[in-house]
């Protein structure tokens, strides 16, 4: 699924992509419940552990959380005015986590993750 939105480093800190890691810190250290609803309710999946092994079998070894819309993104993350925004299309992407207007978590293969600075 071809997936576009908005991210800014300065909050979010660069090189965090591992899916493993990063979804078992979310759902472990930050008590992120949504990743294993999402994953049961978008994809029938009830073992999300398995369904996230299985993906990174498949190729989708990293994960990004994005901002659907740049003002989300703006409204909740961006620190200051002088921040940078990147847009980010990600061609394959498998949504993990939808928390609406504060970001998806996306799971993607492939390289490179499109990345305009906005």
């Amino acid at each position: 699924m071809k997936i576009t939105g908005y991210r800014t480093e300065s909050y979010s800190g660069e090189g965090k992509r591992d899916l493993l890691k990063v979804t078992s810190f979310e759902i472990n250290n930050l008590g992120n419940n949504d990743i294993p609803l999402t994953i049961k309710k978008k994809y029938k999946r009830t073992d999300y552990s398995k369904f996230l092994q299985e993906i990174y079998r498949k190729g989708y070894k990293k994960c990004v959380w994005l901002c659907r819309k740049k003002s989300d993104l703006t409204n909740h993350y961006a620190q200051s005015p002088e921040d940078e925004i990147d847009r980010y299309v990600i061609s394959d992407g498998i949504i993990l986590s939808n928390l609406r207007e504060d970001g998806v978590l996306v799971a993607y293969r492939g390289e490179p993750l499109i990345s305009y600075c906005i």
